[in-house]
């Protein structure tokens, strides 16, 4: 037994750290759903929307028994499929328990999904989990679009000014940088970070995010000998380049002689998560107010732009579309459809130059006989024009039903997304939003 409690914590500690894993998920299932329901999954989860999987495609029970550890260890979330074959399966009763471990021992940054075939029991811990439902056996865009929520969904867009947060996220690190950031958001505050799974540190990326939101907030902590983290320097260079108010939470045992001038900094240390909630807010009350009386109007919007033609069902097929949009960038979704009025040219006009991504489908709704060479919507294909004219090229994303054709001549140096049905619509609309996701803490 003492045997079995070390291996096992020497597995924890010598795990990969999820922003390194090279595949994206673990698919979890019974043998005997591959071919109903699971290799269908998987086509879909790979080929159109862009996933790495693991999937271990026939190999024999004792192999995955081996190497079981080794192959959830290379993924950074976990699809479940449960049905009354999966239940009664030991092996993925392990996996199920291997998989809540590795959610534990994450803290929450290994995802987890579940997908129930049948209205069984799941096993363990899972039975807390709100399950997507395929009693039917038929993977739709909407059991898609919830799927890819369930696995890469941060936050729908929180309200509040935003502004970027800097923080280490090391397990030391961890407590006293929550305390602090809830008091931050009880201020007003939206803290908007690069998602923690990115595989490498891109300065040019952090630096777009942080351009679109009114300040930054740090909070530095202390890594030993008076040391500090150096991107955290680096962050708060940038911001002050950038024009953006400053305010640093400083651990009192770090050096202040490598931080860049700040507009305002406050010290605290370790017993700051033992304090009482009120006097933490009383603590940093005065400086976060100074802080937000500087805050910055963002030079862009917070939010996504989605053009699509009005002849669409608004209230459903783009509102599962918007809800995973916004779940998976941390923006709010806009569409030119909501907005009225004498002055909506106008207003959407300006909706489409501050957008941080605008996604256009451009499919005819209205004219369904059009010959297939002008078989587009207008209206969005003129909201891609001002996108173009807004110089938003390396923002603008366009998607089209089928068949494929040349699209209208100012858009034809553009890629077109073009999809059969919605399901496959869903799996090009998460590769795209991937790329620009962010982190609302």
């Amino acid at each position: 037994m003492s045997e079995c409690i070390s291996s096992a914590r020497q597995r924890i500690r010598m795990a990969t750290p999820i922003n390194q894993r090279p595949n994206d998920i673990f698919l979890s299932h019974a043998s005997r759903d591959k071919s109903a329901f699971v290799d269908d999954l998987f086509i879909w989860l790979t080929r159109r929307a862009g996933y790495k999987v693991w999937y271990d495609r026939g190999l024999a029970s004792g192999g995955l028994s081996t190497n079981l550890d080794e192959a959830i260890d290379t993924c950074r979330s976990a699809i479940v499929v449960l049905s009354e074959n999966s239940v009664k399966s030991q092996w993925v009763k392990s996996e199920c328990d291997r998989i809540h471990s590795e959610w534990a021992n994450g803290r929450g940054a290994f995802a987890i999904a579940t997908i129930r075939l049948d209205p069984v029991e799941p096993p363990g811990l899972l039975k807390s989990y709100k399950h997507i439902d395929v009693l039917d056996g038929k993977f739709t865009a909407e059991t898609a679009a919830l799927l890819v929520e369930s696995l890469n969904g941060g936050r729908d867009s929180a309200l509040g000014r935003p502004v970027y947060l800097s923080r280490g996220w090391r397990d030391s690190e961890q407590a006293p940088a929550d305390c602090i950031s809830n008091i931050c958001k009880s201020s007003g505050l939206k803290l908007v970070c690069d998602f923690t799974d990115q595989p490498h540190y891109n300065a040019d990326r952090i630096r777009d995010v942080m351009d679109s939101t009114g300040g930054l907030v740090a909070i530095v902590p202390h890594r030993g000998q008076g040391k500090t983290s150096s991107y955290i320097i680096k962050e708060i260079a940038v911001a002050r380049e950038l024009g953006l108010p400053v305010i640093a939470f400083i651990h009192s045992d770090v050096e202040r002689v490598n931080i860049p001038a700040v507009t305002e900094a406050v010290v605290f240390d370790d017993s700051v998560v033992s304090l009482d909630v009120h006097k933490v807010e009383d603590l940093f009350s005065e400086p976060l107010a100074t802080f937000t009386t500087q805050w910055r109007k963002p030079n862009r919007g917070e939010h996504l732009f989605l053009g699509h033609s009005l002849e669409e069902s608004i209230g459903d097929r783009f509102a599962m579309l918007k809800r995973m949009l916004s779940r998976v960038t941390g923006l709010s979704v806009v569409t030119g459809g909501f907005v009225s009025g004498e002055e909506a040219p106008t207003e959407i006009v300006k909706l489409i130059q501050n957008a941080e991504i605008c996604i256009m489908d451009i499919t005819n709704k209205a004219h369904p006989n059009l010959p297939e060479k002008i078989n587009f919507a207008l209206n969005s294909c003129i909201e891609a024009g001002i996108a173009l004219g807004a110089g938003r090229a390396n923002t603008l994303y366009i998607t089209c039903a089928g068949p494929r054709r040349s699209p209208p001549f100012m858009l034809r140096t553009r890629q077109v997304w073009y999809y059969d049905d919605d399901l496959e619509l869903v799996g090009a609309l998460r590769q795209i939003a991937y790329t620009h996701r962010r982190m609302v803490v």
